[in-house]
């Protein structure tokens, strides 16, 4: 659900009289993007240390019994 700011960019100028001052931020779209970003890291790390990333999800499972 998108935000609606206080009227004001992050210079402190009134919305509309800067280069860039944003009414609405749409926090769905940046959450999104941001699990994606971490989906390629994790991605990247089990890619690069596959038995280290064996061995969390292991320790991991072990904590849950």
């Amino acid at each position: 659900m998108p935000a609606v700011m206080n009227g004001a960019n992050v210079d402190g100028r009134a919305a509309g009289q800067g280069r860039f001052a944003p009414t609405v931020i749409d926090f769905d779209h940046i959450e999104d993007r941001v699990e994606k970003s971490l989906v390629r890291k994790v991605r990247k790390l089990v890619e690069d240390f596959p038995e280290r990333a064996l061995e969390v999800i292991r320790a991991w499972m072990a904590e849950g019994a």
